[in-house]
């Protein structure tokens, strides 16, 4: 992708601009005015200072407005190239890194970052020391090196050691150490990658699909084999998957032994002990109500025939497959979201 010139330089006035009176000039200082005056070709001459140099009378809306998401995306590109001269760095290692000291104008590129195919990781906040003694926060946001060339970075310094870097590593996929309530609410899209069956969530993370009713080519016993899941999950050597216990049991996080004379599978769930019409004569809905204390979940008709007690113990079927996965985590779910 190219970028467009004028959107270099409103990105470059958004991060390294001030407003002078009614009008938004341009600062250059050191390695800034050899790479980044070029882009101000069609504007007044630059001014010398001490020791920076200035372009006035600039749009104003250049220092206090970005650019609507719904814009080209070479203009969207050009002004990230022209906002990453002005606040960026790359480290020693070829990482790029955006800072500012407004967390929304992170949240912005992210979503900008988004709209032209560019990954980012998680806003980070570091605490620092400016010109009063009371710390303040500085946030960052790092850009996947793997979706950006070389001519983004209009710096010679900040190109010379992405080049250099090309071999940092970089961790696409992150654990999810804990769930906590929020007050957000987000679009979820789930872009499933082919091979791994892997979708992604906000900070690109990737997390596993645990399909149990599939068929697949694997090889197996020295033949590739279509091999047929039914209410079965995969359980190769390593392989995390989960398996859930019925609307008011346990359920299982567990990782894979890769039994072969299984073909590297183990059960999904529990598995019914009666028919679905077997369970809607045998139960009521207080039946329901008192199998599924503790557990939010719909408490009526309708579901009779989810009920614990249709559903072999989930415990005992755990304890017969203990040759197959090994249990990572145990959880007791407390919303059960069924019909």
């Amino acid at each position: 992708m190219t970028v467009d010139r004028e959107s270099v330089a409103r990105g470059f006035v958004y991060g390294d601009g001030s407003i002078q009176g009614r009008w938004a000039v341009a600062n250059f200082c050191g390695m800034k005015d050899e790479a980044m005056l070029p882009f101000f070709v069609d504007k007044e001459s630059p001014r010398q200072y001490a020791h920076f140099k200035r372009i006035l009378h600039l749009p104003t809306e250049w220092k206090t407005e970005r650019p609507p998401l719904d814009s080209m995306p070479n203009m969207l590109y050009g002004w990230l190239a022209g906002y990453f001269a002005a606040d960026g760095d790359v480290d020693r290692t070829g990482r790029p890194t955006l800072a500012s000291a407004n967390r929304s104008n992170l949240e912005y590129v992210r979503q900008l970052c988004t709209a032209i195919g560019i990954g980012t990781f998680g806003i980070r906040t570091r605490m620092r020391k400016g010109f009063g003694k009371v710390e303040t926060p500085i946030y960052l946001l790092g850009l996947m090196r793997g979706d950006l060339c070389p001519i983004f970075f209009l710096i010679e310094n900040h190109r010379r050691r992405f080049i250099d870097g090309r071999d940092a590593a970089e961790r696409r996929g992150w654990n999810v150490v804990k769930v906590e309530a929020t007050d957000r609410v987000e679009e979820v899209f789930c872009a499933i990658v082919e091979g791994t069956h892997s979708f992604t969530l906000e900070d690109n993370i990737l997390t596993s699909n645990c399909h149990h009713n599939y068929i697949a080519v694997e090889h197996h016993f020295g033949e590739d084999l279509f091999i047929t899941r039914k209410g079965a999950i995969r359980a190769g050597a390593g392989d995390l998957g989960i398996i859930p216990g019925s609307m008011g049991a346990k359920s299982y996080i567990v990782r894979g032994k890769g039994e072969p004379e299984s073909f590297c599978s183990c059960a999904h769930g529990a598995g019914r002990r009666m028919s679905r019409g077997q369970a809607k004569k045998k139960f009521d809905p207080q039946d329901l109500i008192a199998q599924t204390a503790g557990v939010e979940c719909r408490k009526d008709a309708g579901v009779i025939d989810e009920i614990p007690g249709a559903y072999k113990p989930i415990d005992e079927v755990m304890a017969n497959q203990s040759d197959l996965v090994e249990v990572v985590h145990t959880l007791k779910q407390v919303v059960c979201v069924k019909g």
